[in-house]
């Protein structure tokens, strides 16, 4: 989500914001006016995991499901990988 942004940010990069980093900026802008409501775990109940992976990050998410069958999600994380890890 962040992508064009880092690469903005690096060291002797020539900052110019394209197309790109505006779409990224105007996503990120809609996600963070909508964050994910997380709900706490229920004991007994099941988890499921997914896992992401690209060349640039990495993330996780575990949720389960309400009483409706509806999927909750219940932990997120992710993380951009260095340059040296890709």
């Amino acid at each position: 989500r962040c992508q064009p942004f880092h690469h903005l940010l690096r060291k002797n990069v020539h900052f110019e914001w394209d197309e790109h980093c505006q779409k990224a900026f105007d996503d990120l802008k809609a996600y963070l006016l909508s964050p994910p409501v997380l709900t706490p775990p229920r004991e007994g109940e099941p988890f499921y995991l997914y896992i992401s992976v690209t060349d640039h990050a990495l993330g996780a998410m575990i949720s389960h499901q309400d009483a409706c069958g509806k999927e909750q999600a219940v932990y997120y994380i992710s993380r951009t990988l260095h340059e040296y890890e890709t």
